[in-house]
């Protein structure tokens, strides 16, 4: 049977996470039940409020934006990984996330099933959580 995890998807753009969720739905390791946000404002109440496996983070919030929106995530994830899932497909831009904190970051063009699965797999058995 597969393991069931809590994520907290904070995506502004409702395509992308229909997009998403539907991605997430297909995973073999784990059944997802997902919460979602449009904006920092949104998450920040929910990350407090809840307890998550891992977070799903577009860096590009209405309300936030790029590595300011990973930093005032970070704190309130409490020790949770943060994979970030952006439209910017810069690998410099990548690698400053993943040093700033984030446990994995997945371009949006291209995003499968199972590089989404991977991901928030091996966030999971890296992370002290």
């Amino acid at each position: 049977m597969a393991r069931m995890l809590r994520l907290l998807l904070v995506e502004d753009d409702q395509v992308d996470a229909k997009t998403i969720t539907g991605l997430l739905r297909q995973a073999e390791a784990y059944q997802a039940g997902v919460a979602t946000a449009e904006s920092f404002g949104e998450a920040a109440p929910l990350l407090r409020r809840e307890r998550y496996d891992a977070v799903l983070l577009d860096l590009g919030l209405p309300d936030s934006f790029e590595l300011e929106t990973l930093a005032k995530i970070l704190p309130l994830a409490q020790g949770v990984p943060v994979i970030v899932i952006s439209g910017l497909e810069d690998q410099e831009f990548a690698a400053k996330a993943r040093r700033q904190g984030a446990a994995g970051y997945l371009f949006k063009d291209g995003l499968t099933a199972a590089a989404l699965e991977q991901a928030i797999t091996k966030s999971l058995t890296t992370s002290d959580h």
